[in-house]
């Protein structure tokens, strides 16, 4: 057997300083300096601050749930996270908004997020003003959109989506890599503009700047775990309908803007308007064609067939119950039924349960709601939002307990 070398003195440098004699005093002189290296100082960027980890927990925990990308991007925001290493910009605006979120939900006062916005917005104004953009200043800006949509400052986000697209499209010009980060962050702000538009504003993404040259099959897999990659299906479902939903939601804002127009012309202006109108509703019947969906309603019929009668799901109303298991299914088809609403408007501007579709797409999407509010511990507002649109339809007097439902 090998015997250890290191157990006496004469082979170990350490026992032998345990030998030496702790001097009585120092002298301060350079004579008697260890030869180390000396510390490296912390760099003036490096965000070396006293965090409340509650809100790293929220944004890496909750956040995920509440933007409807656990199950599309599940490490985006580790990603991010990772970035604000070097980055302060990045550091305080996850901060803002993760303190945001948390203290509303506990009922806290939220000033540690203005604290916050106080460091990162102006580092983000540097950055563009000098033309030193990189990845982590564009993760800034689509936290701070997100966080003006959650705290109701609807101009605000317009304002940073604007900027976001605009950095977006720098990058393009300037860098050849892919980043699958960026992708993703790209795809999450198609549906923050999605939402903002449904309130009657402008959109900020243009239906032809939707995607990159690189194909989504391509980089969505970077982003996945490997034995989640039957996401990827989902994901370009998911995808598709935000790019049917920018333009519908770009033809009602163009409706809205001719029929108040004082050069309105019905012969001529009402004509195309249901051309585009027919036009994306067939669009949006071949999107419900695709397999995956097709399978998942497969699914659901058996789970209706299998379920025991002594366990009634949550129902909307009177109307009949639906037995979903799929939540990503559930959500996808109420953002469907979101579209089918908002495109009727466009044939039909007056609110109300009027044509017969938009009645049935109204309380369909509502049957849906309920089935996905079972499925989720946390609701997203991309799911919630859409509720609006069908009380618009139903209204209260032909459904007046539809609220409380």
């Amino acid at each position: 057997m090998p015997e250890t070398v290191f157990n006496t003195a004469s082979t170990n440098i350490f026992l032998r300083i345990q030998d030496e004699p702790i001097p009585s005093k120092s002298e301060d002189n350079d004579s008697n300096e260890l030869p180390l290296i000396k510390p490296i100082g912390t760099p003036a960027d490096t965000p070396v601050y006293a965090v409340d980890p509650r809100y790293l927990h929220y944004f890496l925990q909750e956040l995920p749930t509440i933007l409807s990308i656990d199950y599309l991007f599940p490490n985006v925001l580790i990603c991010i996270l990772g970035m604000t290493m070097g980055n302060p910009a990045l550091w305080h605006a996850v901060l803002a908004l993760s303190s945001y979120l948390a203290d509303t939900v506990a009922g806290r006062p939220t000033a540690t997020t203005y604290l916050h916005l106080e460091k990162s917005l102006p580092l983000i104004q540097l950055a563009i003003s000098t033309l030193t953009i990189d990845d982590s200043h564009i993760a800034a800006v689509f936290c701070l959109t997100y966080l003006s949509l959650a705290s109701g400052e609807i101009a605000s986000a317009g304002r940073h989506l604007d900027g976001l697209i605009l950095m977006l499209e720098h990058r393009d010009s300037t860098q050849t890599g892919e980043n699958p980060l960026v992708n993703a962050i790209r795809r999450m702000a198609v549906r923050f503009d999605n939402v903002r538009a449904a309130t009657g504003r402008e959109l900020a993404f243009h239906s032809h700047k939707l995607d990159t040259t690189i194909s989504r099959r391509e980089w969505l897999p970077k982003l996945l775990d490997p034995d989640k990659l039957d996401v990827i299906e989902w994901a370009l479902a998911e995808f598709e309908l935000e790019d049917l939903a920018n333009q519908v939601l770009h033809l009602n804002q163009r409706a809205r803007n001719m029929r108040a127009s004082a050069t309105h012309n019905p012969e001529t202006d009402e004509h195309e308007l249901l051309f585009r109108a027919d036009v994306l509703l067939d669009q949006l019947r071949k999107w419900r064609l695709r397999p995956i969906l097709k399978a998942a309603e497969t699914e659901q019929n058996i789970s209706e067939l299998d379920t025991p009668i002594n366990e009634p799901p949550p129902t909307f109303l009177n109307y009949p119950s639906l037995r979903i298991t799929n939540f990503i299914y559930a959500k996808l088809i109420i953002l469907y039924y979101r579209l089918l609403i908002i495109a009727s408007f466009v044939i039909y501007p007056q609110i109300g349960p009027q044509p017969v579709e938009r009645q049935e797409a109204a309380i369909a999407l509502c049957q849906h709601y309920v089935a996905y509010k079972a499925l989720r511990p946390r609701i997203s507002s991309v799911v919630v939002l859409p509720l609006a649109f069908a009380g618009f339809v139903l209204g209260p007097i032909e459904h007046p307990q539809g609220i409380a439902s």
